[in-house]
C-alpha cells in the first residue's frame, strides 16, 4: 500500500510552531496589499502583526483563490514521489478553491492513475479548518487507511464549530457581510456581532450583542452550550484572532477553568488571507460539540 500525505492551503491560520511540528504540506494563498503580492507564509510568525500594521497605515488588501494551474503544481510534486494525497481544502462556502482542486484532481489522474488523489470540502475555515488537520494528523499517527480517515472527516466535520465575534465592523462592510446601514447602526451603538459557520461552510450573523465586555460573556455561554460532553471536554479548543490578544488571553483563562480535561488551548493568529475580509477586531473560537445548523 501506498504512503499518503495530507496537505491543506495556507488558511488553515496555524501558529509557526505547530507547522513545524507538524511538518505540514501546505499551498500558499496570495493576497495583495495596494496591488502588491505576498505569499501567505505560515511559517513566519511576524506575518499577521506587520499585516495589520500595515491596514492600520491604510493599505489596501486584496485576494484570490487558487487557481487549479497552482494546485496540479501543488500535487504533481508529491505524485512524483509516487505518494497518494489526501487534500483538506478551505470551505467550499467560503471560496471556490475546493473546484479548483476537484479539477487539478481530474487532470493529474489521467497522468497517474496508479495514484490516489482524495479531496475533502472541510466546510471550515481559518483555525477551524486547522483544527481539523490536526485530527486527521493524529487519527493518520495511529495508522488509519486513507479511505477510513476520508470517512472520520466526513463524519466529524460538522461537529467542528466555528464561532466569532469582532468589535470592528469595518471590513465586514467593505466585504458586503454587514450593510452600510447595518455597520452605521453597529458602529454607533457598539454592537459586536457574533456569527458562525454554518452547515454549508457559510459565515452566518447570529446574535448582536453591545459592548465588547458583554461579548465575552456571551461567547462563554455559547461555547458551554454547544461543546462535546460540557465540563468534561477532553479535545483541543484553537483560538484564532487578528489584533485582539488581551481578549483571547481572558478567554484562555476562563475556559481553562471550565475544562479541566482539555488537551490544550492553542492561540493562533488570523492570517493575511482571511483577515483582508475580517480586518482587525476579530476574536475566532473553534470547538468540538454540537453539529452545525443552517
Amino acid at each position: 500500500m501506498k504512503d499518503y500525505i495530507i496537505t491543506v492551503e495556507s488558511s488553515i491560520d496555524l501558529n509557526a510552531d505547530l507547522v513545524n511540528k507538524y511538518q505540514i504540506n501546505y499551498i500558499n494563498n496570495i493576497y495583495y496589499l495596494d496591488e502588491v503580492e505576498h505569499q501567505d507564509n505560515l511559517k513566519d510568525n511576524l506575518q499577521a502583526s506587520r499585516f495589520y500594521e500595515q491596514l492600520a497605515e491604510g493599505k489596501n488588501p486584496k485576494t484570490t483563490q487558487i487557481n487549479s494551474e497552482r494546485f496540479y503544481n501543488f500535487f504533481l510534486k508529491y505524485l512524483k514521489e509516487d505518494k497518494n494525497i489526501i487534500h483538506l481544502s478551505f470551505s467550499s462556502g467560503l471560496s471556490g478553491t475546493y473546484e479548483q482542486a476537484l479539477a487539478a484532481k481530474k487532470l493529474l489522474e489521467e497522468e497517474y492513475k496508479d495514484n490516489e488523489i482524495i479531496i475533502i470540502d472541510t466546510l471550515a475555515a481559518s483555525s477551524g479548518y486547522g483544527l481539523l488537520f490536526t485530527k486527521a494528523y493524529e487519527l493518520k499517527e495511529e495508522g488509519l487507511s486513507m479511505a477510513l480517515l476520508e470517512k472520520e472527516l466526513n463524519n466529524i466535520k460538522l461537529n467542528l464549530n466555528h464561532w466569532f465575534y469582532s468589535t470592528d465592523l469595518t471590513y465586514y462592510i467593505k466585504g458586503g457581510r454587514v450593510t452600510k446601514a447595518e455597520g452605521f447602526i453597529g458602529k454607533t451603538l457598539n454592537i459586536c456581532p457574533i456569527l458562525n459557520v454554518n452547515d454549508l461552510g457559510k459565515l452566518i450573523p447570529r446574535q448582536k450583542v453591545i459592548g465588547k465586555k458583554r461579548v465575552l460573556k456571551r461567547m462563554i455561554n455559547v461555547i458551554n452550550k454547544n461543546i462535546k460532553d460540557s465540563y468534561l471536554y477532553n479535545d483541543y479548543i484553537y483560538i484564532s484572532h487578528s489584533n485582539m490578544l488581551d481578549d483571547v488571553i481572558t478567554l484562555k483563562e476562563e475556559l481553562l477553568l471550565t475544562y479541566p480535561n482539555i488537551k490544550d488551548i492553542v492561540i493562533n493568529d488570523v492570517g493575511p488571507f482571511i483577515g483582508s475580509h475580517t480586518g482587525p477586531g476579530t476574536v475566532a473560537i473553534f470547538f468540538y460539540g454540537s453539529k452545525r445548523e443552517e
